[in-house]
This record gives structure tokens, sequence and C-alpha cells, in this order.
């Protein structure tokens, strides 16, 4: 059975480097505090569902894919969406009922819709610091 607790923070640590985040921006955007950033990436905390969702909000990445490994179906479909490389015509394959194409890997239909969503999702704004917006009561 594979270690999630492991994957997920594999995958965080993965994400943290490519978008080049410390771990303060990573917090923010987040809303984890710094320490419980520090332990689950040293893998000395075991993170509960909120703050998995917490990550997985932030960063703008479905929870179910934080918890596949980097090499899976998913995270190759969810990359090759986002580079939005342009293809040449390919020949058309022939996939089970229930079953799609996202680039060149074969998924189902359901996964599909949830990797499109998270391509739609992840163009949007940062999400606020749990500040922002409050007024200080100075007007």
């Amino acid at each position: 059975m594979p270690d999630y607790a492991e994957i997920f923070c594999a995958n965080i640590q993965r994400v943290q480097s490519e978008r080049k985040l410390n771990k303060l921006a990573l917090a923010t955007i987040t809303g984890v505090s710094p320490s419980i950033i520090t332990d689950v990436m040293q893998g000395k905390a075991n993170p509960s569902l909120k703050t998995m969702q917490n990550f997985s909000d932030g960063l703008g990445i479905p929870l179910p894919i934080l918890l596949k490994p980097a090499d899976s179906d998913e995270w190759k479909a969810m990359f090759s969406a986002v580079q939005n490389i342009p293809k040449e015509e390919k020949p058309k394959v022939s996939v089970p009922d229930g079953y799609g194409m996202l680039e060149e890997v074969v998924l189902p239909q359901a996964k599909i819709e949830i990797i499109e969503d998270w391509v739609k999702h992840s163009r949007r704004t940062p999400r606020k610091t749990r500040n922002a917006g409050q007024d200080s009561g100075n007007e």
C-alpha cells in the first residue's frame, strides 16, 4: 500500500521547488503555518485532511492529484495540458466507453474532467492572505 503522507510531501516539495516558493510564500498562499509546513516537508507530521485541502486550494491542484505519485498518468496529463504544446494531427485511438484521451494519456472520463477543471482554475489569481481585505479601522 502506498505511503500517502510520503507521496503528498514529495508532491508539495516538487511544486514548491517548481514555483520557486519559499516557506513563507507557501504559508501565505495555503494558510498553513510555517511550522506545520516544516513538519510536513520533513515527514514529521501526518497532515490532517483539512491541512491537505488547504495546500490543494492554495496551490490550485486537486487533492486527489496531490496524493498520486509524480510519475502517474494524472500528473503527466496535467503537465501536458498546462504546457499547451501544439500537437500535430495524430491518428484517432479507440478507447473503451467511459474513457477518453487527454493529450496522449488514456484516462477515465471523470479524471479528465478533474484535470480540465484544474487547468481552468490554475489560471486564477493566487489566494489572498488571511488578513487581506480587513480594515484596520483607521478610516
